[in-house]
């Protein structure tokens, strides 16, 4: 537990980055904490847990008697929850993005109140401050991670320049609130052979560095604004490849891009097993794929890497379509979108997967990797519990504060974890 001259500490740094967002303000840089459309639900509203489990198996995830609360709210569509260990003198704090806003959002766990940590999240060049993304297309930062082996910078997936980049810590903790200039990027990956890819959406990281993304066709679309195509070179690489979207891996030091996986028509949230062993992910829509799939409104699904040198491989589904049926409610206000995986423990020897769908998270036991047979079409993993927002629910982290922060909407959501539980970057040493 935190000494009380240690979070006073944390108190002071997180009202100096409130004032240094007033100056901003102050200087031409209106940056308000929040700009969203609607208020969403109040500060402090709980919902319990649903559990498919036990009592006693449910306090192997959650803490007793744990609530979903309401941490923040008036923003417009928050993303990206990630948590950076030493953000502040040695302490931690939750990142996330607001994808209307184009904002990156940090919330002080002491003062438990969120401030601008910096704006033009998704690098684009023509975007100032006060500008909405609806002003253009689909163009602010989405998913964002941290590097096990870096972990001085965070990385980006950027619908708006259509790639996936890195930019360092340290300059935006000193001018917080700061609109992040174009050249404070540094690219990791932004084409597949050669074309730019569509919109990267969610990112994460094997312990050795190496980079899993997906690139689903949401900035290309029309929907969204504006189709943008590449002519020629992207239409040959769709016709050589069978793909418009897909999962890719970077290897640690690299900037080329190769694809693992090419049958996941919208993919979205992407985890990995503490092993490193499984991909898993969500695809958020599956009606237009050529899966065959009963329900076409989204699934999760797996698929087996090699952790020294990943390949192209296939998914299948990670929950039954009978158990999809039984315990997921499409009537509910939401989607499947975001994830997180716990770090192992004696109860769940390949983590625990806090998976958004319709009306909030679910939880899910990660099978072992010697148990996943794509020969199958699914890998049986059992749905433990559903955690209720009462409103849509779009991602989720594990944070080693032990809460399991959850964005959704215009509200930011926490729920107190077991003790048991950790955040998988735990694993990497």
């Amino acid at each position: 537990m935190a000494s009380s001259v240690e979070s006073a500490a944390l108190a002071l740094s997180c009202l100096l980055v409130a004032a240094m967002v007033r100056s901003a303000a102050g200087a031409g840089r209106e940056l308000d904490p929040v700009q969203g459309e609607g208020q969403g639900l109040d500060i402090g509203t709980k919902v319990p847990v649903a559990s498919f489990v036990s009592p006693e198996d449910l306090e192997k995830i959650f803490a007793k008697d744990a609530q979903t609360e309401v941490i923040e709210k008036d923003f417009s569509f928050t993303e990206g929850p990630v948590w950076v260990p030493e953000l502040r003198d040695g302490r931690g704090a939750l990142l996330h993005t607001d994808l209307d806003l184009n904002n990156v959002y940090e919330w002080c766990p002491d003062t438990q109140r969120g401030r601008v940590f910096f704006t033009n999240s998704g690098g684009f060049v023509e975007w100032s401050v006060g500008q909405r993304n609806s002003d253009f297309i689909f163009i602010s930062g989405n998913g964002q991670a941290i590097d096990p082996t870096e972990r001085n910078f965070l990385t980006i997936a950027q619908h708006g320049s259509f790639r996936v980049s890195k930019i360092d810590l340290g300059p935006l903790i000193k001018n917080g609130g700061a609109l992040a200039r174009i050249d404070e990027f540094q690219t990791i990956v932004d084409n597949f052979q050669g074309v730019r890819f569509n919109s990267p959406n969610d990112v994460v990281y094997a312990c050795n560095g190496g980079l899993y993304f997906g690139d689903p066709p949401f900035g290309r679309q029309a929907v969204f604004g504006e189709a943008r195509t590449e002519g020629d070179a992207r239409s040959e690489i769709n016709d050589a490849f069978g793909f418009v979207s897909g999962v890719y891996y970077v290897p640690p030091d690299s900037h080329d891009a190769e694809l693992i996986l090419r049958n996941v028509y919208r993919p979205n949230g992407i985890g990995i097993s503490p092993d490193d062993s499984l991909i898993i992910g969500q695809e958020s829509d599956t009606s237009e794929g050529n899966l065959g799939l009963t329900f076409p409104s989204g699934r999760w699904y797996v698929a087996k890497v090699d952790p020294h040198d990943p390949k192209e491989t296939h998914e299948i589904l990670l929950v039954s379509e009978e158990e999809f049926a039984a315990k997921v409610d499409f009537s509910k206000a939401g989607f499947i979108d975001g994830l997180d995986i716990s770090a192992p423990n004696e109860h769940f020897p390949n983590g625990v997967l806090f998976a958004s769908g319709p009306g909030g998270l679910y939880v899910i036991k990660v099978p072992e990797t010697k148990d996943v047979d794509l020969s199958q079409d699914d890998a049986g993993a059992p749905i433990l519990a559903f955690i209720d927002t009462s409103t849509f629910a779009v991602n989720a982290h594990v944070a080693p504060d032990g809460f399991l922060y959850i964005t959704g909407g215009a509200n930011l959501f926490r729920i107190k974890l077991a003790d048991s539980i950790k955040p998988a970057i735990s694993r990497c040493h």
